[in-house]
């Protein structure tokens, strides 16, 4: 089952249940598999080097031609649920966890982290400088300011 997909230019990037990212090319009709993630792959999206994909297994993972088994970057200590980009080389992500976390892709690490919903993240979207993020059950969205983190609102119905 297709979680969910991304497209540039010619390309395709589907995640997948069964732990797969798959890299399609429009052109050749040819495909590749990503393997290294042991649990659902929730999304996966195009990033100005590589693929970047999200799991239940906990882990961020970074597909790049240099590194083509992935580059692993653990934070979240539940499953990831959530994934955009801030730009071309960075990430955020929300997870089980109630965190968000900021990804550097370039250099496959954390950047920053921040729990302040009280149930897992569910959505997320970012418009510079800020990034807006929901939770399953509190409620909320809130608004943070990307550079520093600081909730600028709490929206609540």
């Amino acid at each position: 089952m297709i979680l969910s997909v991304d497209v540039k230019d010619d390309q395709i990037v589907s995640a997948s249940r069964d732990g797969t990212v798959c890299h399609w090319n429009l052109a050749t009709k040819r495909g590749v598999d990503y393997r290294g993630h042991s649990d659902w792959v929730v999304s996966a999206k195009f990033f100005e080097n590589g693929i970047v994909s999200a799991s239940a297994d906990r882990s961020v993972r970074v597909w790049t031609k240099e590194v083509p088994e992935g580059r692993l970057m653990r934070g979240h200590s539940m499953g990831v649920t959530c994934l955009e980009l801030v730009n071309p080389m960075v990430a955020v992500t929300g997870g089980h966890d109630s965190s968000i976390k900021i990804w550097d892709l370039a250099q496959a690490k954390l950047i920053s982290s921040f729990g302040d919903h009280s149930s897992a993240v569910n959505c997320i979207d970012v418009c510079e400088p800020w990034i807006a993020t929901g939770a399953v059950q509190d409620g909320k969205v809130l608004v943070r300011d990307l550079v520093t983190g600081t909730i600028m609102q709490t929206l609540m119905l």
